[in-house]
């Protein structure tokens, strides 16, 4: 090889490093191309919602009706969920994928309420559920508005901090027995430390208190909590203390 012929194979190099570096960019791109047009969508999501039931042992997803498919986004129908052996219904949430949240759902069970996970394993909330159509047969009616951030240290475990605030939309009624009108509850998590910061209510009892409740995420009912507050009685005030276990508060 003379000079020329040295020169010229180094100048033509890049040229085709460049080529080769174009044509596997268009190749990338088509093969996306036809992945989004081709792959059964539907396939995707089912094969997620598998992965996510088989992950976590806590969640099991006892039937749901896959309506639309998107790429990122989804549609579903009639979602039976069992969490920590409770079961629950959704009857619409639209599930949307991305990068800030990496999942949001829209959970509509006549009012919506939407979730978002974060990548820095942060859950939040923000919206009312209708409590006959999260739990149907259940004797439970009424609206409840939340607002929480739920942090996580790992997802498979149960949250290391956050904030949850609760607010009845008018008359709460459980087990078919007992009323509630004006719940309020605002709360703070540390660990299995869960500070009540206010708790209150017009009805059937009208009072006030603050406290904190240990939880046991294992048997959430079998928490032990410790609270002060007051009754309001007519035109008197009666200060109380109560601990004890929360089962046992439960008719």
């Amino acid at each position: 090889m003379n000079i020329s012929d040295s020169f010229l194979s180094r100048n033509n190099s890049p040229s085709r490093s460049k080529k080769i570096f174009i044509w596997t960019i268009f190749f990338i791109i088509g093969l996306i191309a036809g992945l989004s047009f081709f792959f059964p969508r539907e396939s995707l999501w089912h094969y997620l919602m598998s992965k996510a039931d088989h992950k976590h042992e806590a969640v099991r997803f006892i039937r749901y009706d896959l309506i639309e498919a998107e790429w990122n986004k989804t549609l579903i129908n009639n979602l039976e969920i069992s969490f920590r052996n409770h079961e629950y219904f959704l009857p619409e949430i639209q599930i949307t994928l991305g990068l800030r949240p990496f999942l949001q759902a829209v959970v509509n069970t006549g009012p919506e309420i939407k979730l978002k996970l974060e990548t820095r394993k942060k859950l939040s909330a923000l919206g009312e559920i209708d409590l006959t159509g999260l739990l149907p047969g259940q004797g439970m009616t009424g609206n409840l508005w939340i607002n929480g951030n739920i942090f996580f240290q790992t997802w498979s475990q149960p949250p290391a901090g956050g904030t949850i605030e609760l607010e009845s939309r008018g008359e709460l009624k459980l087990e078919d027995s007992l009323d509630i009108e004006n719940l309020k509850l605002q709360t703070v998590l540390a660990d299995n430390r869960l500070e009540i910061r206010n708790l209150s209510m017009k009805k059937p009892l009208d009072f006030t208190c603050s406290g904190h409740v240990l939880l046991n995420w294992d048997n959430l009912i079998r928490s032990n909590y410790d609270v002060q507050g007051h009754f309001r009685m007519a035109d008197d005030s009666v200060a109380f203390e109560q601990r004890g276990v929360i089962a046992d508060l439960i008719p």
